[in-house]
């Protein structure tokens, strides 16, 4: 469980990366 919650906290970083500017 722990190693899921570690690569998905990553993977919603680069998303919102992605996303804010296409937002913006």
């Amino acid at each position: 469980m722990k190693n899921i919650s570690l690569v998905k906290l990553p993977f919603h970083i680069t998303l919102v990366s992605i996303f804010l500017p296409m937002i913006a």
